[in-house]
């Protein structure tokens, strides 16, 4: 991100706790609201949106609280996202416990009324369970994202010349 100063985000998330030690929180999260804002207004990502911000002319100073705010803005989606992939991983190895006491079941002694009862209980746990990881998938932001076009015969000329 070519910003004009020679600070990284860590540095400016730093510099913004030294120079505010007890209100630094609330002077990143005015700074959140106007990247928010720009955000919202533009239709941008986060790194355009602060530099819509720079190209308006602002300060230095606060331009560098700006950065401040996208250093923790993009941390806090960093943690969000291990969260909700270590949230996956928990509901996985439930779901393969599930599987494993299923196996059990159709191996044991138990009889076939019992048998059915709980081969339905255990599809029906693992059902929920990845309808839960399905969700928690699909509360992952995709950033970025392209749309990729496929022609699958745009080489269908060049078989016709060999």
């Amino acid at each position: 991100m070519a910003t004009g100063f020679k600070y990284t985000a860590s540095e400016a998330f730093q510099m913004a706790k030294d120079y505010y030690p007890h209100s630094w929180k609330s002077e990143i999260d005015k700074c959140r609201e106007i990247l928010f804002r720009l955000k919202r207004i533009y239709r941008l990502d986060l790194v355009p949106a602060y530099q819509k911000y720079l190209n308006s002319g602002c300060r230095p100073e606060s331009s560098i609280m700006m950065l401040a705010a996208v250093y923790w803005i993009q941390e806090e989606e960093r943690l969000e996202k291990a969260t909700v992939i270590e949230q996956i991983r928990e509901l996985e190895a439930l779901q393969l416990q599930y599987g494993a006491q299923y196996q059990a079941n159709e191996t044991s002694n138990n009889s076939d009324i019992d048998k059915r009862m709980l081969r339905q209980f255990y599809l029906e746990k693992q059902e929920e369970l990845q309808k839960n990881i399905d969700g928690l998938i699909q509360s992952i932001d995709v950033e970025c994202a392209e749309v990729l076009v496929i022609q699958t015969s745009i080489f269908d000329s060049l078989k016709g010349n060999q």
